[in-house]
Order: C-alpha cells, then structure tokens, then sequence
C-alpha cells in the first residue's frame, strides 16, 4: 500500500520515543510557567512517580512492537484487513485506521477498563494521581499497558494496516495523551470549539474528577465524537475538578510510594474506603 507516510516505516521505536520525550519535556516547562503547581520540586517528586510507570510501559511496548506489526502484516498480506476488504489506500487509509483505532484501541477498551472490575483494579492507578498533569499520561500500570497493547494488536490486524500507519497512529496518539493531560488551561471558548471534534484538556480533567459521574465520561483520547456518539460526552464546568478517585484511602500518600501503587491491582480490597468497591458502591 503506498501512502505519504511511507518515511514513518523508517523510524524506529527508539526515535518515536524520542520525539514524545522532546514533547513532554515542552508541555512540562509550560506547566512550570502555566500550570496550577509551578514548584519545579514538587514536580520533580510528582513526574518521577509517573515516569517509572512510562519506563514499564515503554519496555511492553518495546516487546509487542514487532507482534502489532507482525499481526497487521498477516492480514494485510491475507486480504483479511479492512483497508484490503474495501481497498483503502493513501491518505483514506490513514484516516479510516486512525479512526479505527482511536475508537477500538483507545476509547472502547477505556470504556471496558472502567466498566470491568478486573480491568478497573489495573486502571485505577491512573486514576489515584490527585495532581494531574503531563506526567500522568505516562502513568499506567504495567497489567493496563499489556491490555492496551493487546487491543491495539487486535485493531491491527482487523484494520491489516502496513507498519507505517501504525507507527504514524501510536505517535499522534501518544502526543494527544500528553496534550489531554497537560496542566495548562485554554481559553473557555477554544475549549468548546475544538472539544465538537478533539478531546482537549479541559474535557479530559473532569474525567479525572474523583467522583462519578464525571470519572466515567470523556473516554476519548483524540477524537470527541466517540463520547457524543455513544452519550459519555460532557463538557460541564466544575466548581473545582478535584483529582483522584473517591472510593480510595489516602491517595496523597500512596500516588508517592511505587511499590503500593504496583501492588494496588492485587490489594485494591485493602484499599477501599468504608470497605466498599466503586462497583458496589455505584451499584454497578
């Protein structure tokens, strides 16, 4: 398939790595100038947490790299994929995968992620930050970055999208999930204007709101219209968005010490508030 992101086929994991490093550490300084927490300790303290979860997760990405290439070759090669089945090419391709997989790698299996109490014990650890910013796209536990590796494989080979799409794919989405986090408020206005089509900053902070309902709407990490579509889409404004998650014991203390976060999937009873799971106590 030829399409004008045929020079991406050439970067390795490595560089793409780099080119999101050299976008934190922009975003990062804008917060230091910007954002709510200008003290550059406190954020030192707060990104090294969530960068010792980016490392875990850039070693399964590292891993699975070549079996989401592999499997997307497989159909490909097949004709089993998407594009091959309706004969996408060029820039239509890269838009319909794009799409594809924002809404399967992405929002649907955040949605299940939420709605799933295995899957919530892995991604509450994305959700205990209670000081959100940039560092917190990074902040997954290795159990969820397997899932998302995964579905993003999955997608793949539905899709049987050649290398280069998937590498221009995995970059743009990683760059949205560093701009959805970021602690810099945008103009109210712009924010309304770009949220018809994106996920923008202020729409992903109430997610991050340590009560439901909010926790469980803007799943979307870079088109919107996935949360209209499916009425998990709200772009109400909050007294205070106040991060975190309610059911959770002590989550200031516990967003700093690695070694509880990394066990919290397999200690999450432990933790609970009044004994009681967000499940059970939603009635979900």
């Amino acid at each position: 398939m030829e399409t004008d992101f045929i020079f991406l086929g050439n970067l390795t994991s490595a560089q793409r790595s780099l080119f999101l490093i050299g976008g934190f550490v922009l975003a990062w300084s804008l917060e230091l100038v910007f954002g709510r927490s200008k003290n550059p300790k406190d954020k030192l303290v707060h990104s090294g947490i969530n960068l010792i979860f980016w490392l875990s997760t850039l070693v399964i990405n590292l891993v699975f790299a070549g079996s989401i290439v592999t499997i997307g070759f497989f159909s490909m090669e097949r004709g089993f994929g998407i594009l091959q089945i309706f004969e996408l090419q060029g820039w239509i391709a890269v838009l319909v995968s794009i799409l594809f997989l924002d809404f399967f790698a992405v929002y649907f299996t955040h949605f299940l992620e939420h709605k799933i109490p295995f899957l919530w014990r892995f991604h509450v650890v994305h959700h205990s930050d209670v000081s959100v910013d940039v560092s917190t796209a990074l902040r997954h536990h290795p159990g969820e970055a397997l899932l998302r590796a995964f579905t993003t494989a999955l997608g793949a080979g539905i899709l049987g999208a050649p290398i280069e799409i998937l590498i221009f794919y995995q970059t743009l989405s990683g760059l949205f999930a560093q701009i959805t986090h970021i602690d810099v408020r945008l103009p109210d206005r712009l924010e309304r204007i770009l949220s018809l089509v994106l996920i923008t900053p202020g729409a992903h902070k109430i997610h991050h709101h340590f009560k439901r309902p909010y926790t469980d709407r803007n799943y979307g990490n870079i088109f919107s219209f996935w949360d209209r579509l499916f009425g998990t889409f709200s772009i109400t404004e909050l007294p205070r968005v106040v991060y975190g998650i309610d059911v959770l014991k002590n989550p200031f203390t516990r967003e700093r010490n690695i070694a509880r976060l990394m066990i919290l999937p397999f200690s999450y009873e432990n933790e609970l508030e009044n004994e009681s799971s967000r499940f059970e106590k939603n009635g979900t």
